[in-house]
């Protein structure tokens, strides 16, 4: 039986930049565990670059969805690495892992930054009321 022990937590990411969470599987079984297949399940705008297994490879970005996982012996204990690219700003989602019957999740941000772009488009959304003021009550002619 495989179970799962300190998972770390991705911090929100910035458009096209990268980050890596980590966990431990564990063979709390009495028997060797076969070569596990590990699945993804990607939110939008999230690519794979790497899993590994103890530091060594076993699935890339040319190939995400076919990694293995070592035998582990009763007792053993294996560090996986996920390593993930963002996409667009704004998309993200739930990522879910299976390691066998094991399930990690973890939720990605992709930070929307603060370019000139998007402060000006925070800027236009605020309601400055009328652009100019009307006369007022005092009979003065407002200066020009």
């Amino acid at each position: 039986m495989l179970t799962v022990e300190g998972a770390t937590s991705l911090p929100e990411l910035k458009p096209g930049g990268s980050g890596a969470f980590t966990f431990t599987i564990v063979n709390t079984g009495g028997e060797d565990s076969s070569r596990t297949p590990i699945d993804l399940d990607l939110p939008g705008g999230i690519s794979v670059q790497s899993i590994t297994v103890d530091g060594t490879e076993v699935c890339s970005a040319k190939n995400p969805n076919s990694c293995l996982l070592r035998e582990l012996q009763p007792g053993e204990r294996a560090k996986v690495a996920v390593t993930i690219t963002a996409g667009t700003a704004g998309q993200g989602g739930l990522l879910i892992l299976r390691v066998g019957e094991v399930t990690v999740r973890q939720t990605i941000t992709i930070a929307v930054p603060d370019t000139p772009e998007t402060i000006i488009g925070k800027i236009d959304d605020v309601d400055t009321g009328p652009s100019e003021l009307p006369p007022s009550d005092t009979g003065e002619t407002p200066a020009n």
